[in-house]
């Protein structure tokens, strides 16, 4: 899914550009992290981002996990309207991933659905180190 049709879902799922929680070019920075890789201080500047996420979206959720040597492994996040449109549309569950397509190897997943009238609803997001069905049975 290209960059440009996630945002027009976020606007159209919101209700307006202006009711997304965030700018394009906030969506276009983040999903660049799985192009160019996640080192520390990406690391450390998504996650202080997706904390301050919090304060506007009180639903917003994010989850990670750190390796033995403290670097970023997976990073899992999603906004309230989307959250909200899983539990009344996350029956039915599809998950599309790069494969591998930056320095660092780490798929981006997205997590989609689809509404009542057919249209899709994303889920939520998630980079990820492997590929493993440990790794996607945390990512779910």
């Amino acid at each position: 899914m290209k960059t440009l049709e996630i945002w027009n879902l976020f606007v159209h799922q919101n209700g307006g550009w202006d009711k997304v929680g965030c700018t394009k070019k906030d969506l276009y920075n983040s999903l660049a992290v799985g192009r160019r890789g996640v080192d520390d201080l990406d690391a450390n500047t998504k996650l202080t981002f997706l904390q301050s996420k919090l304060d506007i979206d009180p639903e917003f959720f994010f989850a990670y996990m750190v390796d033995e040597e403290s670097r970023l492994t997976h990073l899992f996040w999603a906004n309230g309207t989307s959250r909200f449109n899983y539990g009344l549309f996350g029956d039915s569950l599809a998950f599309d991933s790069t494969y591998k397509t930056n320095r660092c190897q780490m798929p981006l997943v997205v997590l989609v659905g689809s509404n009542n009238h057919g249209m899709t609803c994303v889920f939520g997001f998630a980079l990820i180190q492997n590929e493993t069905a440990e790794t996607y049975t945390w990512v779910l």
